[in-house]
């Protein structure tokens, strides 16, 4: 089910987007201050089957049919977009470097919200997926 943060921002896109971006503008004036510096992003190769409308950031209007995963994807390819677009409006001369990376595939407990079938199959994740730990 879809969820939305007290703001009315949907979930996903608050916690791995908009929160991230929101803080990363808030401290530029102290990593300009303290540069050389960096704006590190911790993103997911599921950036690539999500989508962003940026006049519905929740995706909200529409008759769409949204999944949890979908919405996850979307929220980290907008990050992903946020963040390119950020380290091409810094002047170089600022001194900081934005990036997105990836862990890789790392079982965590994002598919607590998926339909019991894919559950299930998250449940073999451990001999195919890395620990947080071992996530690099």
């Amino acid at each position: 089910p879809q969820k939305f943060s007290r703001d009315g921002h949907e979930a996903h896109m608050q916690v791995n987007h908009l929160a991230p971006a929101l803080l990363s503008v808030l401290l530029l004036p102290s990593l300009i201050r303290g540069s050389p510096s960096r704006i590190i992003n911790v993103n997911s190769i599921a950036h690539s089957y999500g989508f962003v409308d940026p006049e519905d950031m929740s995706s909200v209007k529409g008759n769409r049919i949204i999944t949890s995963a979908i919405r996850y994807a979307s929220s980290k390819l907008a990050q992903v977009m946020f963040s390119g677009i950020l380290q091409n409006r810094l002047p170089a001369e600022c001194g900081i470097n934005v990036v997105c990376v990836s862990p890789g595939v790392v079982k965590t407990k994002v598919a607590r919200d998926l339909p019991k079938i894919l559950q299930a199959a998250f449940a073999w994740t451990p001999y195919i997926f890395l620990s947080p730990q071992e996530g690099n």
